[in-house]
């Protein structure tokens, strides 16, 4: 059974590059599931079909995609092209972001491709 997620905040650290990704995100309670996650817990549900959104400008649903950055960091982003304006931006901090700000964001690993 796939699950769908409201994103409601996000946790970002600094990279040495100077600037900063998202490393966790918030998600509206959900009985039996968490409510915080790390970017590597949002990867696995969402290899598994699982869903993470948040809610765009015309109150439609936008979707959570994987995202690799030029500085190598792995993260998520609901938009392809760093240009455009992210919904994700405007969220409010988690409050327990400062509990993940220093684990730093996931760095880029390549995905192992399975024999065939």
């Amino acid at each position: 059974m796939v699950d769908a997620f409201q994103v409601v905040c996000i946790a970002q650290a600094q990279t040495n590059w100077g600037h900063r990704h998202i490393v966790g995100i918030g998600t509206a309670p959900k009985p039996g599931s968490p409510d915080r996650w790390l970017v590597p817990a949002v990867f696995a549900r969402l290899a598994g079909g699982d869903l993470f959104y948040t809610v765009g400008e015309l109150g439609d649903p936008v979707f959570l995609h994987r995202y690799r950055c030029w500085c190598g960091t792995e993260s998520v982003r609901t938009t392809t092209d760093v240009d455009d304006p992210d919904p994700l931006d405007t969220l409010p901090a988690c409050a327990w972001e400062a509990e993940v700000r220093e684990t730093g964001p996931t760095s880029f690993a390549p995905l192992r491709r399975s024999a065939s």
